[in-house]
């Protein structure tokens, strides 16, 4: 979990701008990694956006909660995908708010493409500039992170310390 969250941060707070293009189903883990990026780019047809835990029997951790409601902004969506692990089709995710844009299977790549070339513009970004913008933004989620790594390293060292009473 430990290397999960370290990779959402990284993703989060990346110094340019992201786009995921999702070509199929993005579920639990792969919905919170789509959700760690800018922009999302979603195909029509096939595939849905859902966190499915609820119908794991799974809880969410801290770290992936204070993700989600960071990039969920609507409490409607909030409760059907958080509480209800609804499944988003295109359309669905578009309406509300979990995609950018959406287009069919052959046009995937070229509307990312285009996607990142209207958003990142003729000037670019100064990349110290974005990833500061990044941390400020996602203050809670990278601190929450940065807190649990630390505890992680703890943990670590305290059986390590253990270990070498034995």
């Amino acid at each position: 979990m430990s290397a999960f969250n370290v990779l959402c941060v990284r993703i989060l707070t990346f110094p340019m701008p992201t786009i995921a293009a999702l070509n199929g189903h993005a579920f639990a883990g792969g919905a919170m990694l789509a959700l760690c990026h800018d922009y999302r780019v979603m195909r029509t047809g096939r595939g849905w956006i859902c966190l499915n835990e609820i119908d794991l029997k799974m809880r969410f951790t801290r770290f992936m909660l204070n993700l989600i409601q960071s990039k969920v902004k609507s409490s409607i969506v909030e409760t059907d995908m958080l509480v209800m692990g609804k499944r988003f089709a295109a359309d669905d995710a578009l309406t509300a708010g979990l995609v950018t844009l959406i287009t069919g299977p052959d046009q995937l790549i070229e509307k990312s493409a285009g996607l990142a070339e209207l958003v990142i513009g003729a000037n670019g970004y100064d990349r110290g500039a974005m990833k500061d913008m990044k941390r400020d933004v996602y203050a809670r989620v990278v601190a929450l992170e940065q807190m649990l790594r630390g505890k992680d390293a703890a943990a670590k060292l305290d059986l390590s310390d253990l270990i070498s009473k034995l």
